[in-house]
């Protein structure tokens, strides 16, 4: 049973569902959260601080830095560069 009265509310929350995976009961939630921050009922979320922000790179880059390499050539061999920086 819905509590949609709307037949076109209905099939677009239904095609938003499909493309999105997420359910319609997720999807109007989202959807009211934005709305009800962006009129000012509930607060924006804060930005994060430079130091959270630091923190969160920091722990992309040490992630990053655990992936393997699979190709150990230099950058200038990869590309095609000589030792002048002229391609080959």
């Amino acid at each position: 049973m819905s509590i949609i009265v709307d037949p076109a509310a209905e099939r677009l929350l239904a095609e938003m569902s499909k493309k999105t995976g997420k359910q319609a009961a997720e999807l109007l939630t989202d959807a009211l959260t934005a709305h009800a921050q962006a009129i000012g009922v509930l607060p924006t979320p804060s930005p994060m601080s430079s130091e959270e922000r630091f923190s969160a790179m920091m722990v992309i880059a040490r992630r990053a830095a655990q992936r393997p390499v699979f190709d150990p050539r230099r950058p200038d061999e990869i590309i095609g560069y000589n030792a002048l920086g002229l391609p080959e």
